[in-house]
């Protein structure tokens, strides 16, 4: 997760050859956004919702981290779920992508999910 308070929306590739350095977007995670992202070539971005069933019922999730941890302790995009439930990455691979994972403020149980190769990809979480 990024600092405490930011949330870092896109992943962003580095070659190490050497001494790099490298820009990170940090956001306040009151101001993660859904649309206005940026779009790196070859690359993607993956939406979605974070809800509960209840009675039958699509209840959103506001405020629940949701991040891509492509090496285990690695997080390198994340944010948080608007009030409707709703999150935005960007940055992403065209490749299958494993370790996307959402995890709701007072628990440490996270709901893990994959969006398979391709282009932009809806991937939806429900928590228990």
């Amino acid at each position: 997760m990024a600092n405490e308070g930011y949330v870092q929306q896109c992943a962003a590739a580095v070659v190490l050859a050497s001494d790099t350095s490298a820009d990170l977007t940090l956001t306040a995670k009151a101001d993660a956004v859904l649309t206005g992202l940026p779009a790196p070539p070859n690359s993607r971005q993956i939406s979605g919702s974070v809800y509960q069933m209840k009675d039958n019922e699509r209840l959103p999730f506001a405020n629940v981290w949701v991040g891509w941890e492509p090496i285990m302790d690695t997080v390198v995009a994340d944010t948080v779920t608007d009030s409707q439930g709703r999150y935005r990455l960007c940055g992403l691979p065209r490749d299958r992508v494993d370790a996307l994972f959402a995890v709701r403020q007072g628990t440490s149980a996270p709901v893990s999910a994959t969006a398979a190769a391709g282009g932009d990809a809806v991937v939806d979480f429900e928590l228990p």
